[in-house]
């Protein structure tokens, strides 16, 4: 009985062991387009920062897909600074100038790397979907483009929110 006890102790020590190991590898595993390369990286941030940049970022898309939709361009001083945000308001109001909504839709792909505490970079290789609508019916007036477009968002920290504050478009 005592080489019993002795072999399902030491089996659950190594099940202990293993299950721990897993474990541990799962958190440390992450997907090839959400981890930047070592090289990127200047220095260690923490997940949260991370998280709170790719929400920031999201955000951005949510109001700027809103804003194209409705032609309205209020919802992007929300998410967007700078040049950026003069930018992206100049676009809104040549569309609705010539009164012409676009429905946003993109399938991202994005990198994000923190360079410091009030600075970070999306670099963001996505497919584009958007299509100019009827500003009656909402309808696509042309076909799905189904372009690959690579754009880098730099964020910046304002007043302890991320906004983009710079969009640049590799060609």
């Amino acid at each position: 009985m005592e080489s019993r006890s002795r072999s399902l102790l030491v089996g659950g020590i190594m099940a202990v062991v293993i299950l721990g190991g897993l474990a541990v590898g799962f958190v440390l595993l992450r997907g090839p387009d959400r981890s930047p390369a070592p090289s990127e990286t200047p220095t260690p941030v923490a997940t949260d920062e991370r998280v709170q940049v790719e929400q920031a970022y999201l955000l951005f898309w949510n109001r700027w897909t809103h804003a194209n939709l409705q032609l309205n361009s209020s919802p992007l001083a929300e998410v967007a600074t700078g040049e950026a945000l003069k930018g992206l308001v100049e676009q809104i109001e040549e569309q609705r100038a010539q009164n012409q909504p676009v429905r946003i839709s993109v399938e991202h792909k994005y990198n994000i790397v923190i360079t410091d505490e009030n600075t970070a970079s999306v670099d963001d290789r996505y497919v584009n979907h958007s299509q100019r609508l009827d500003p009656s019916t909402k309808q696509p007036i042309e076909s799905d483009p189904k372009a690959m477009v690579r754009k880098s968002h730099t964020l910046k920290k304002v007043d302890g929110r991320w906004k983009v504050a710079e969009i640049i478009e590799y060609r």
